[in-house]
């Protein structure tokens, strides 16, 4: 991100640049520092990966060392300071969607998130392809992922906060 430009105005005059990011990066003040100024500065659109409410559901999608409350706290900062967009990857794990109690918890969290005013959209979608590294993880059926997106857009409207959901099947 040195000092060369983030637009593509000349190549590609309606391309629009992302940064997809698990958040891991995020605890590295230099790269916190330097997404969040090419986001507030230049309109990058970061995307961060949101995928669990709760530690059991972090653990059981994510195979990462960092401790849960450390990568949200970082995602709570960001989004207090910069724009950015949500992603969540609904799947099942072993045959089990995420439990009642996880879905609560997920929304509590996207509720908060949304309430800072930076929040430029929730994607939710499902399991893409198969993987070796997650031989567990399943499809959600496209009737889940429409029922969550409808339960996340009822608690933002009942509190106030106006963020776009999408659905990608």
């Amino acid at each position: 991100m040195g000092s060369r430009p983030l637009h593509t105005k000349k190549a590609a005059p309606e391309a629009k640049l992302v940064a997809i990011t698990c958040g891991a990066g995020l605890l590295r003040d230099e790269i916190f520092s330097r997404l969040q100024n090419a986001a507030v500065s230049y309109g990058l659109d970061v995307w961060l990966k949101l995928d669990a409410g709760g530690e059991a559901w972090y653990r059981a999608i994510n195979r990462s060392t960092i401790p849960f409350d450390k990568l949200i706290a970082k995602i709570k900062e960001f989004v207090s300071v910069s724009p950015a967009t949500l992603q969540t990857m609904l799947c099942s794990i072993g045959g089990a969607l995420p439990s009642d109690a996880e879905e609560a918890a997920w929304n509590a969290l996207a509720l908060e998130l949304a309430k800072t005013g930076n929040v430029r959209q929730f994607q939710l979608y499902g399991k893409a392809r198969p993987s070796a590294e997650d031989p567990f993880a399943e499809a959600a059926p496209a009737s889940y992922l429409e029922k969550r997106a409808k339960t996340l857009e009822e608690t933002l409207a009942r509190n106030g906060a106006e963020v776009p959901v999408s659905i990608y099947t």
